[in-house]
């Protein structure tokens, strides 16, 4: 697949996908809330498991992309996840990424912390996320 085909199906795929991820994540966050609510740690990881499950299967479902001509000579016979990972910008561009997952991650908890604090239900803090995000 040449350079301009591959940035022409990922601008396809993004147009599709642009418009349904807002409704989806907040359709999500309101269903998933209710189940969290009172439930405790256990679910939560039971959730993020299955979630973690459904991602690898929709990996595995996805079409093989055949590497043509262009494709690197050390790539050829390598399972391409080995050559990201013995990348060193690559490892940099993953420690940058998850820095910044992680203050998010922060943001988010110390806000909805200080809102229940307020006196402002779970629910309604849940439906202040999925409104911001989406």
């Amino acid at each position: 697949m040449s350079p301009g085909v591959w940035s022409n199906a990922v601008k396809l795929h993004v147009a599709l996908l642009a418009p349904n991820a807002a409704p989806a994540f907040l359709i999500t966050a309101l269903a998933v809330g209710p189940l969290l609510e009172g439930a405790g740690v256990s679910r939560l990881v039971a959730l993020l498991l299955g979630a973690v499950a459904l991602t690898l299967l929709a990996a595995f479902a996805l079409p093989e992309v055949q590497a043509g001509a262009r494709a690197l000579p050390a790539a050829r016979g390598r399972a391409p996840a080995t050559l990201l990972l013995r990348s060193v910008p690559f490892r940099w561009f993953l420690l940058a990424t998850a820095a910044a997952q992680g203050s998010h991650a922060t943001l988010h908890a110390s806000a909805s912390l200080h809102w229940q604090a307020r006196g402002i239900a779970e629910s309604q803090i849940a439906i202040l996320w999925g409104i911001g995000v989406a």
